[in-house]
């Protein structure tokens, strides 16, 4: 999965627009990670000083300039650890190709090609999950 900071290359996945039930275990691992360094000192130095934080974890589809595209989650900070409210700090996803900042695009809107031959995906189907 990529990181915030140092993406690794990624297999084509299906788009999943949802985490279902799972979701605070998921953000809490994440803020976990963060804690531990895993996302990078900036990461780290936030976390640090606000440790009443929350991070989201929706999943987004994120797509870069080159034509490469990932599905991942947010990891967005919330200083007051309501998503709703507050101050938020957010990360950037890295294109793991050429190291450009990806933006994230809804499935519906997004134009994606294929990593492997590069052609245009004309049928793709985004996964929602709902527990």
């Amino acid at each position: 999965m990529a990181t915030l900071t140092d993406a690794n290359v990624l297999l084509p996945e299906p788009i999943l627009l949802g985490v279902g039930m799972g979701y605070p275990l998921l953000c809490e691992e994440t803020w976990e990670d963060m804690s531990g360094g895993k996302y990078g000192e900036n990461v780290l130095r936030i976390v640090k000083k606000y440790p009443r934080g929350g991070v989201d974890c929706e999943y987004q589809l994120y797509v870069c300039d080159c034509g490469r595209w990932e599905n991942d989650t947010k990891k967005t900070i919330s200083e007051s650890g309501e998503q709703e409210h507050g101050k938020k700090h957010i990360f950037y996803h890295l294109c793991p190709v050429c190291r450009r900042r990806m933006r994230a695009v809804p499935p519906s809107k997004a134009k994606l090609v294929c990593p492997k031959c590069g052609e245009p995906m004309t049928d793709f189907f985004p996964e929602i999950r709902w527990d």
